[in-house]
């Protein structure tokens, strides 16, 4: 590319996956877009730009619809020259089968990616933080997938799901947007009724009598009350995990919430753990349900 007089441009060169739509920020603007290849790869040259420090935010929506994580970063431009900002890898789009999963079942875990790569899932506990890890290959058009075996997840508790991509020329992506699903707990069998013989009496001869056996009428049994359970939107922001969101927790669970809400802001996201009302958004009415729930 030759520069003319008085130019100074920046060029932005990566991967992300195949025929993804590549967007450009500077701040809240949109200052370019391109179209990445079949291998994935994207190449784009911001013309007449100052001079100075930039920062440029880049993500890609996939030929499914979904927005990866924004990779933002800081470049210093020198006047009347090209500036190349190369290996930008942009993270994995990511879907999950279901939100709520009975325990011992599998989940659905999917997206797009830089194709021929390595894909790396990792499970995170919400509450302990501990965290469990799968690899896999992205194919030629750069679609993944795993079926994760939720039998060593704790029931009753929230898990965060975020995946990475490696390049077979070993760069590496940041982590996708986090997805959150929860576990309940496998429902528990109810033992049969066992029968008891009652041995005949028998008559002086030693003969048994035919005398007809009453009919018995079960016992009732106690049915349990359930305990009241959060909606699983909220109880999210139960940090004890015990079904209600107390005083102590309510500078936790507003922090988490307003965390989650910055995230939406700035990330194209599928599911949002701030959106509480599920109407696709995160505002002060679903603010106003969480405080709803303080100290039910």
């Amino acid at each position: 590319m030759s520069i003319g007089v008085g130019d100074t441009i920046l060029t932005l060169e990566g991967f992300t996956s195949s025929n993804s739509q590549v967007t450009i920020k500077e701040g809240e603007v949109v200052v370019g877009t391109t179209v990445a290849g079949s291998d994935g790869s994207f190449s784009k040259s911001l013309l007449d730009q100052t001079a100075g420090l930039h920062t440029i935010s880049v993500y890609s929506t996939d030929i499914n619809g979904l927005a990866t994580a924004t990779v933002t970063s800081s470049i210093s431009l020198t006047a009347f020259a090209e500036t190349t900002l190369a290996n930008i890898i942009l993270p994995p789009t990511v879907s999950l089968s279901q939100s709520q999963i009975t325990k011992g079942e599998s989940l659905g875990v999917s997206g797009l990616a830089v194709p021929s790569s390595t894909i790396t899932l990792v499970v995170a506990n919400a509450v302990s933080g501990t965290t469990q890890t799968e690899t896999a290959i992205s194919s030629s058009d750069g679609s993944w997938s795993f079926s994760f075996d939720t039998s060593s997840c704790t029931a009753d508790n929230d898990y965060l799901v975020t995946v990475r991509v490696t390049t077979s020329a070993g760069y590496q992506s940041e982590a996708s947007s986090a997805l959150s699903f929860t576990v309940n707990p496998s429902p528990t069998a109810t033992p049969a009724p066992t029968a008891t013989s009652t041995p005949s009496p028998t008559t002086a001869a030693g003969e048994p009598t035919s005398t007809p056996t009453p009919a018995t009428t079960p016992m009732p049994t106690a049915t349990p009350i359930p305990k009241p359970v959060l909606p699983s939107a909220i109880a999210f922001f139960d940090l004890n995990r015990n079904d209600k969101i107390e005083k102590e927790e309510i500078l936790p669970a507003l922090k988490k919430w307003v965390n989650s809400w910055r995230t939406a802001l700035v990330e194209k996201i599928e599911r949002l753990t701030c959106d509480l009302n599920n109407d696709g958004q995160c505002d002060l009415i679903d603010f106003s349900v969480l405080m709803y729930y303080i100290g039910r």
